[in-house]
């Protein structure tokens, strides 16, 4: 939570839709901001596609595919998946790490209330991250996220109480 009221003073809300990499590069530098973070910051806020904010779940995820080895380091597993998808038209790295992750929270739901409340949760994840929140609707939502008619309701019920807030 600190880190997130040190953000907050470094680069208040209202600048956080231009939030640029001076931003980044100040973050860098100060205490508590990993290359992690500002990773993560990277791929879900200004969209960069060749960027993997690869966390521990996804790292695991690809471990259990067999993908790479148990004694892997996921710094070199994240560089090598850069190397080797990054700059592919029509592959954003930031939905190649989402998918690694729902893949490991919906394998480990165990009723079908659980894996739709993993559904709608992460998606809810990806439209409050996502780059394209002006063209969001209920329809693009159906087209782009789920293709469950009573999901994408509620997913845009949800997302139209958000962008009230804001």
């Amino acid at each position: 939570m600190d880190r997130f009221w040190s953000l907050l003073e470094l680069c208040p809300v209202e600048k956080w839709s231009s939030l640029a990499s001076d931003y980044l590069e100040a973050l860098e530098a100060k205490r508590g901001y990993g290359p992690k973070f500002v990773m993560a910051l990277r791929a879900y806020h200004l969209g960069d596609p060749n960027v993997l904010p690869l966390d521990g779940t996804g790292f695991e995820t690809l471990i259990r595919l067999g993908l790479y080895a148990h004694d892997a380091n996921i710094n070199k597993v994240r560089i090598d998946i850069e190397e080797k998808l990054g700059g592919e038209t029509g592959i954003k790295l930031i939905d190649f790490h989402e998918l690694l992750r729902f893949g490991a929270q919906y394998g480990g739901a165990e009723d079908d209330a659980a894996k739709r409340k993993t559904i709608i949760g992460w998606n809810a994840w990806r439209l409050l991250c996502s780059v394209e929140r002006a063209r969001i609707t209920e329809a693009w939502i159906y087209e782009h996220l789920v293709k469950d008619k009573s999901i994408a309701q509620e997913l845009w019920s949800f997302f139209r109480r958000v962008e009230d807030l804001g």
